[in-house]
């Protein structure tokens, strides 16, 4: 049995009009493609992401960076008193994902993730107490 949707289909390159409320906002490659949304800011990014990510293939670069300096944050702010799970609250990354970054020795993580992490202000030594 096919699946009715309730929004309009949306006709690739062809922005139409938009009253929806995305989780991230208009503008956002992930928006036009994974919520549906149809409207000219969605369709213009997932125009420059795909764009974007034509030129990084054909200059063998890709759209990832090394975790080992995630790595060595998380494990710093851990001895600066924060839990995974603090870290994980303050960055909007979630849980699971900072776990495998920090256990399974994966060789990458994605810029958002390396972007968010790395915005996680490192306190100093004696400022934080652990409860």
């Amino acid at each position: 049995m096919p699946r009715i949707s309730p929004r309009p289909r949306i006709i690739r390159g062809v922005p139409r009009e938009c009253t929806c409320t995305p989780s991230r906002g208009h503008g956002d490659q992930h928006t036009y493609d994974l919520h549906g949304c149809g409207c000219e800011d969605c369709l213009t990014a997932s125009r420059r992401y795909a764009k974007l990510g034509r030129a990084l293939s054909a200059t063998g670069r890709t759209r990832r960076r090394a975790a080992d300096p995630i790595r060595r944050r998380l494990e710093l702010l851990k001895e600066r008193g924060y839990t995974i799970a603090e870290i994980a609250d303050q960055s909007g990354v979630s849980f699971t994902n900072l776990h495998q970054v920090l256990r399974s020795g994966q060789p990458t993580v994605t810029e958002r993730v390396h972007a968010a992490v790395m915005a996680v202000p490192v306190p100093p030594r004696h400022q934080r107490e652990v409860a």
